[in-house]
């Protein structure tokens, strides 16, 4: 069997894992189990399951990252990009079912003594809120605010639009963010 394809069966299990049914809740041995691999395997690709944990997050994000980025390039205008950003976690929590934001799912189950994990968290929030300053910047609008206050009102309101989403399990208040928004601007 290649390395290679024994660390996809160990993140893809994980991955699945930590999202579904939550990080405390997953267990070492059930990793090994449904990734059909032996212990020795998963501990000479990763000493601990934080080390699991910390793959995970940065394969999600770099995932995340490319597929937004994929979407928004075939969308025209600054303008119309941000509310892409909108219509991408539309889609995005649509094909979850509403599970919810695996960076804040794992930061609910991790102590703030697992600094690694959640500098990580941190991190892809603040490239979020950068793409979005990004954008804003290059926009022409009207709103009265500054640049960096209304990328940070449309970080806020997509973050809270998508937690909304979650606890509803609907996309209708992601829907409404992005119509106040294009209200706003």
């Amino acid at each position: 069997m290649k390395e290679s394809s024994v660390n996809d069966r160990i993140l893809e299990t994980a991955s699945r894992l930590f999202y579904n049914q939550g990080y405390n809740l997953t267990g070492i041995n059930q990793i090994i189990e449904e990734a059909s691999i032996a212990k020795a395997s998963l501990y000479s690709h990763y000493s601990s399951k934080t080390e699991i944990l910390l793959a995970y997050l940065d394969s999600w994000a770099e995932d995340f990252g490319q597929r937004l980025e994929s979407h928004l390039r075939t969308i025209k205008g600054p303008k119309n990009k941000l509310f892409g950003l909108f219509e991408f976690h539309i889609e995005m929590y649509r094909h979850s079912n509403y599970t919810g934001c695996p960076l804040l799912k794992i930061k609910a189950e991790v102590p703030r003594t697992e600094t690694a994990v959640w500098e990580r968290i941190e991190r892809n929030k603040k490239n979020l809120r950068q793409v979005i300053k990004k954008l804003v910047q290059e926009i022409d609008h009207k709103s009265g605010l500054s640049d960096q206050a209304l990328a940070n009102l449309v970080y806020y309101l997509l973050e809270g639009a998508t937690v909304s989403a979650t606890i509803a399990s609907s996309a209708d208040d992601i829907k409404s963010a992005l119509d106040s928004l294009k209200k706003l601007i």
